[in-house]
């Protein structure tokens, strides 16, 4: 298959440090080139500018070892040898060092800053439209990339969805994090900004799972990892419920509710979606 590399993007935002491969047959495809480039998020309609304003403070180590550094220890050890100790992380937060710590680039606590490490290409896929296949080997508990986009507010995600058609693909995800006092929810839409994430595909079956980590500030970076070895080839795909369950009834009752085509042997039959849309 003939392959052409996505040029860097030119946004504040930074550049990949691997080019996105696509096939070459896809290049001049309207999808393609209908959004920017970005390798993070960024303040989109409604959004609160002041949350990306946020700074934590920093650590002063010249060596980050969980026994001292502070960022660490807020919330514990999370990678090993620049990967996931392990998979269970939902119920603590996830804190890298950040641009205002004393440590170097190489620190154990730096992973999804350092953006997309992997070969990954965007291809045209049976019945999905597009979708990202691995172009190296992925190995379990590995950062793959970020689902980055424009943070918008919920009356701006309605009004997005609202003016969708049944023919529009739906790119807005809705991120909502249980504290112990409230749930805060943060809203991604890569439709007009965005990053490779934005052609990934749902499955019920997945082999990447989304875990929010902070670096700077409070906005979460929707960070992707594997969650099993992942071959050469092989389409990468994470469930868009996070893993939760949503009810079946009514089910031609709700707007743009697409069929599932992951073929996986638990299919749903139908593409998860979030009812603060509605």
């Amino acid at each position: 298959m003939n392959t052409e590399t996505c040029p860097n993007p030119t946004l504040d935002q930074g550049i990949e440090s691997v080019g996105v491969g696509i096939d070459a047959q896809a290049t001049d495809s309207d999808t393609i080139n209908s959004f920017r480039y970005c390798c993070k998020n960024v303040p989109g309609a409604g959004c609160d500018i002041e949350l990306f304003q946020e700074q934590h403070i920093g650590c002063a180590c010249e060596t980050c070892v969980p026994e001292r550094c502070p960022c660490i220890q807020r919330f514990g050890e999370t990678y090993r040898d620049f990967r996931l100790i392990d998979a269970n992380f939902t119920s603590r937060p996830i804190l890298e060092c950040s641009r205002d710590c004393n440590c170097t680039k190489s620190c154990r606590n730096r992973l999804v800053q350092h953006r997309l490490q992997r070969k990954l290409k965007v291809v045209e896929t049976h019945r999905k439209g597009y979708g990202v296949i691995a172009e190296e080997k992925i190995g379990k508990n590995c950062f793959v990339c970020e689902y980055a986009g424009e943070v918008i507010s919920e009356s701006e995600a309605r009004l997005r969805w609202k003016l969708q058609s049944c023919d529009d693909s739906n790119y807005i995800f809705v991120l909502k994090e249980h504290t112990s006092t409230a749930i805060n929810t943060f809203i991604v839409d890569p439709k007009n900004i965005g990053n490779v994430g934005r052609f990934l595909n749902h499955s019920c079956d997945p082999n990447l799972f989304m875990l929010p980590v902070r670096i700077d500030n409070s906005i979460p970076h929707l960070a992707l990892f594997a969650k099993r070895d992942i071959e050469i080839g092989e389409e990468l795909c994470y469930d868009y419920s996070g893993g939760v369950s949503t009810s079946q009834e009514n089910i031609s009752e709700i707007k743009n509710r697409k069929a599932c085509y992951c073929k996986s042997l638990g299919c749903k039959g139908y593409i998860p979606y979030d009812s603060l849309l509605n």
